[in-house]
């Protein structure tokens, strides 16, 4: 499972390259955006916040008004700002694009690894998840809370999704 930052994005979509007025260059502005701004909010390792902020740094300079249409240099800025936005999806989560081409951050509980969290019914007493395994709280309409429990039962989500 990924490092938990002090601080996560929500689930959600953060941008849609799929709409008519959107541009490449609309796009790239904010997966930048979204970096930078979870690069001030986030714990990461020294090495990976230089690479994310020169990442930044490099989108931000981008002339895209010189080539018009989608060139190679767009594809390439955006499929890295995608891979950076990943490593700070919450637990269970994936940062990519959805069937709507909306950007941003996504459950991935369909995933049958090992690693899932076991999935509970919600409004329960599940004490045999009481000290940090991680859960996935289903309840009777299908909303999912994924988080774990602590030592005395309390549940600390990492996010919702309805």
């Amino acid at each position: 499972m990924k490092r938990k930052p002090t601080f996560t994005s929500w689930i959600g979509s953060i941008c849609t390259a799929g709409r008519t007025e959107s541009t490449p260059e609309d796009t790239i502005g904010d997966l930048a955006y979204e970096l930078k701004s979870l690069l001030h909010h986030c714990r990461v390792d020294r090495e990976v916040r230089k690479a994310h902020v020169a990442l930044v740094n490099e989108a931000s300079g981008l002339d895209m008004d010189a080539d018009e249409g989608l060139f190679d240099g767009e594809t390439d800025i955006i499929a890295r700002l995608v891979e950076a936005l990943d490593h700070y999806a919450p637990p269970y989560t994936y940062f990519g694009k959805n069937s709507e081409a909306e950007y941003g951050f996504w459950p991935d509980l369909d995933l049958h690894s090992c690693d899932e969290p076991a999935r509970i019914e919600a409004g329960l007493e599940h004490k045999e998840y009481w000290g940090g395994e991680d859960v996935a709280l289903v309840n009777d309409h299908g909303n999912v809370s994924c988080g774990r429990f602590d030592k005395r039962g309390r549940f600390h989500s990492y996010w919702s999704a309805v």
